[in-house]
């Protein structure tokens, strides 16, 4: 999708993230359902996670991949204590 000005990115919500304001990309894998995580530039922004179904997982990676690279990654440490927390 490109904005007003014909840069692209991704609509989320009412708000548009440029390609250009993240670095990479990865597809971490979780028990209910697996997610995509949006790495920033700036160093002291936050990820962006987006949800999927599953069975569109290979159609949004692909798109995703035209723009940025696809980057191996695990949750960090915090994530995975507090899904062992059940927080």
């Amino acid at each position: 999708m490109t904005d007003t000005r014909g840069q692209y990115g991704l609509k989320i919500g009412d708000k548009f993230a440029l390609y250009a304001s993240y670095k990479s990309f990865a597809v971490l894998e979780d028990e209910a359902i697996d997610s995509i995580q949006l790495t920033p530039l700036k160093r002291f922004s936050p990820p962006i996670s987006l949800y999927f179904p599953p069975e569109q997982e290979e159609e949004i990676t692909q798109i995703l991949s035209d723009y940025l690279p696809l980057e191996e990654r695990n949750h960090d440490p915090i994530d995975r204590l507090m899904k062992r927390m059940h927080f």
